[in-house]
């Protein structure tokens, strides 16, 4: 199979070339919105096509620059012993000044989604890939996209745990640096969009699964805004939020009306936020009465909200959850000290990533 990265912050634009090249072709395609994403993409995987802006930010949160492709192009062939170079790379951009000005050995072809000369090139371009790497097969399989590189690595810890059959089944996904959900989110429309398929016809599953916070859950409109629900991309992939049912150690924090927001550190067991704790991996967890499901019962005339929650009578373990959160560059740290345990051990701390893990495979169509 033919692997493809687009790399373009416009998703609209993606997908709209994704349906281009559907229409003929059986593809792998991977998006990046920015020259930093896309080159971890390339020191991880090898690319037959790169199809790139010439418009675009450097980094991600920076705007569009300029000399974004060019960037981006020029930095392949300074790290060669570091990023695979794409056998084959296409400029492709809307903007026909920077079209003009782009001085370079490969290909540049001016965007417009109403002409169909580019898409006649760019499929052309795909047949002659195809022709030349007919013996290059890349199995693609069942894909769990998660938010960053502790999560990825603590999911295949407790794959192995509870699931150790799906080990080599289940391909997961993340960035090296700050997937963060809006990554996680943009994969899942680039794999809708590319609409992949399995031997016998059915269409290749993908879970892109997100912290139970603001960001997660407005990820997961967006997804569900972008992809329309009666659409076949619709059956290509399941969103999954962390929630409260996963993390049952924190029964008493719910029960007391607190709606805390979930990630995948949560559902760690007291024994390690005490760890933790005592390492100093924790840092203040900013509360407001937004966490209090039913604010009336909330005296503000007599108590400060602090006050209010130690009304609550917690435990001082459960608390830990409550007033801290751990350090985002300490989440390594609590990795590698779960990993050091034994089995029996690593068993008993992750055990709600069972009943999470569950649902994930189910998602995937791979348990019933």
């Amino acid at each position: 199979m033919i692997s493809i990265l687009i790399v373009d912050d416009d998703i609209n634009k993606a997908s709209f070339i994704i349906s281009s090249i559907n229409t003929c072709y059986k593809v792998d395609i991977t998006q990046a919105s920015n020259v930093q994403e896309a080159k971890e993409v390339l020191q991880n995987n090898q690319i037959h096509l790169l199809i790139t802006d010439l418009k675009m930010p450097l980094r991600s949160g920076e705007a569009s620059n300029e000399n974004g492709g060019k960037t981006l192009v020029e930095a392949l062939y300074k790290s060669k012993h570091k990023i695979n170079v794409p056998i084959y790379i296409v400029g492709l951009s809307q903007y026909e000044n920077i079209h003009h000005n782009f001085s370079g050995v490969w290909k540049v072809w001016l965007y417009d989604a109403s002409e169909s000369d580019w898409q006649k090139k760019l499929r052309d371009l795909i047949f002659h890939i195809e022709k030349i790497n007919h013996k290059i097969v890349k199995e693609k399989k069942e894909t769990l996209f998660v938010e960053g590189i502790t999560d990825k690595d603590i999911i295949t810890l407790a794959l192995s745990l509870f699931f150790d059959s799906f080990i080599n089944t289940v391909t997961i996904e993340t960035r090296k640096n700050s997937a963060g959900s809006s990554w996680v989110e943009r994969q899942l429309i680039i794999w809708a969009k590319t609409l992949f398929k399995k031997n016998d016809g059915d269409y290749l599953i993908a879970v892109g699964l997100f912290d139970n916070d603001e960001a997660g859950l407005a990820s997961i409109q967006a997804v569900n805004k972008f992809i329309n629900i009666d659409s076949a991309e619709s059956k290509t992939f399941s969103t999954l939020k962390l929630n409260k049912n996963y993390a049952h150690h924190l029964k008493d924090i719910y029960t007391a009306g607190i709606e805390l927001p979930i990630t995948l550190e949560e559902l760690y067991s007291p024994s390690c936020w005490e760890y933790a704790k005592q390492q100093g991996w924790l840092v203040d967890r900013p509360v407001s009465e937004n966490l209090l499901r039913h604010v009336k019962k909330w005296d503000k005339a007599n108590q400060s909200f602090k006050e209010h929650i130690r009304s609550l009578n917690l435990s001082e373990e459960i608390g830990l959850y409550l007033n801290y959160k751990v350090h985002g560059g300490h989440k390594v740290d609590l990795v590698k000290y779960i990993k050091s345990m034994t089995k029996e051990e690593q068993k008993q701390v992750l055990s709600a990533f069972e009943p999470l893990l569950k649902d994930i495979l189910k998602k995937l169509k791979l348990l019933k």
